[in-house]
């Protein structure tokens, strides 16, 4: 599934190897920024779990969840996304010049305005640290 210039295949050969010491190399910054946020995600979580920031095409994984996700399931994202200090978005839109190319992380998107407009009603909500971090629970609709 890469494209022309072999980008995608690259992101997920260093995804890949990133995934050994992940959990560890992501302690400290999970204490600081995200604080309870894994215990309030696992809690909830049953089955699959994909991290969005680092994937290529945001609105495909998000077509991709609904697609997968029951009727009636519940949708769980948490994230770094654009914040709500625009000093802070400066900032953002700077480390993604850098990491979007060398990572495929991205600091400033907002999948939540998304999801609502493909008809999941949020449950839980929350968005702490300057508005960097959010975390939602959304209902997929029985339809």
């Amino acid at each position: 599934m890469a494209d022309s210039d072999g980008r995608d295949l690259r992101l997920r050969t260093y995804w890949d190897r990133q995934a050994v010491t992940y959990d560890q190399r992501m302690a400290f910054a999970e204490r600081r920024f995200f604080g309870d946020t894994r215990a309030w995600l696992c809690r909830q979580a049953v089955g699959e779990v994909l991290a969005l920031c680092a994937i290529p095409d945001e609105s495909r994984a998000l077509a991709e969840m609904d697609r997968v996700l029951r009727p009636g399931g519940l949708l769980l994202l948490t994230d770094h996304v654009a914040a709500s200090s625009w000093p802070v978005r400066v900032v953002q839109a700077a480390a993604d010049l850098v990491s979007v190319p060398l990572q495929g992380e991205h600091f400033r998107r907002r999948p939540l305005p998304r999801v609502t407009a493909m008809g999941f009603a949020v449950e839980r909500h929350d968005r702490f640290k300057l508005g960097v971090i959010e975390r939602f629970a959304a209902r997929k609709p029985a339809r």
